[in-house]
């Protein structure tokens, strides 16, 4: 009979302990974080805040692959789709002066609860790429005239099928 309730105490004393424990110290985090994406042109080149700035209203350009933060976006889900909020800044890529317009340039600006800085994502190309199209315009992102000339500033353009409108998602952390 002591055997036993030397066994039993044990048993109910290691149960104690992982309760206190758990109760204690072992909190799991409320949120994963985000994934961190590296967007790439069709010319390979990545979406980048031009110069690494921190202001708002920097062009948003395209750029050789340097692994830089300010080539790293992460994705928020709104309502029509998501912001594109760069990783460096925390600004979301926006299309400048909330402008309709086919060749507004894109810039980044502080999130806000605004259709211009709303994404969808629409797979194309056997979906390993996507257009991205903005919920205030309905346009898409756009390398004007499919140029892979470093520095130049990505805008919105209707919608044509081509490929500088094309646009992969590489996770990089």
């Amino acid at each position: 009979m002591r055997q036993l309730i030397q066994r039993h105490g044990r048993k109910f004393a290691a149960a104690t302990a992982v309760s206190a424990a758990l109760a204690v110290g072992t909190a799991l985090p409320a949120h994963a974080a985000p994934t961190v994406y590296r967007i790439t042109t069709v010319a390979t080149l990545a979406v980048d805040v031009a110069g690494s700035s921190s202001d708002s209203g920097a062009a948003v350009i395209q750029w050789p692959i340097n692994n830089g933060q300010n080539q790293e976006w992460t994705l928020v889900g709104k309502s029509y789709g998501s912001w594109l909020v760069n990783y460096r800044t925390g600004k979301c890529l926006s299309v400048s002066g909330a402008s309709t317009s086919a060749g507004a340039p894109l810039v980044q600006y502080p999130c806000g609860d605004v259709a211009h800085e709303e994404w969808a994502l629409e797979p194309v190309n056997s979906g390993t790429a996507y257009v991205l199209r903005n919920a205030n315009s309905h346009q898409v992102i756009d390398v004007p005239g499919g140029t892979g000339n470093w520095g130049t500033q990505l805008e919105q353009w209707p919608s044509n099928g081509n490929p500088n409108q094309y646009f992969w998602f590489q996770s990089v952390a």
